[in-house]
């Protein structure tokens, strides 16, 4: 149940309990309203925030990405194709052969922080090898900088 706090056994367990005082007025939505309550801390807001950024700054990222390298470096489909299979075969050896190492060495959180540090600096990076400054050889450094992060992130 620690792993799972607004599953429904802990729902009716709520509910159960303050039946016999209140008769049925935990159930359903408002069980679940009580439940949520006893799990929200101001740490638990500012976790559901960052990933609700993370995760916009992502979406953002792959709706866009594509048009970007077609604007500045002049690819298309197949190098867009290439880029996605390339890092994704990145970042599976990433967390096959890295994490594993550095999550003993350093810890999971700090593992996850420095892969958050990694995403963060591929976005202040991305508009000077793309925009500013189109370099290849840099935009594929920052790449793998990004493929590197997000293996850190997810593992």
């Amino acid at each position: 149940d620690k792993r799972r706090p607004l599953s429904s056994k802990s729902s009716t367990a709520v509910a159960e309990d303050e039946q016999g005082v209140c008769g049925s007025l935990l159930s359903g939505p408002r069980a679940l309203a009580w439940e949520i309550r006893g799990v929200w801390s101001p740490a638990m807001a500012c976790i559901w925030v960052g990933r609700f950024c993370s995760s916009f700054a992502f979406l953002c990222l792959f709706s866009t990405y594509a048009f970007l390298i077609r604007d500045t470096f002049g690819w298309g489909d197949m190098q867009y194709g290439m880029i996605l299979a390339c890092s994704g075969v990145t970042a599976a050896g990433v967390q096959f052969l890295l994490y594993p190492r550095a999550s003993k060495s350093l810890g999971k959180h700090a593992v996850f922080s420095l892969g958050s540090v990694c995403i963060a600096m591929y976005f202040v990076l991305l508009p000077y090898t793309t925009i500013v400054h189109p370099n290849v050889p840099l935009h594929v450094a920052i790449k793998l900088l990004f493929c590197t992060g997000s293996a850190f992130m997810d593992a």
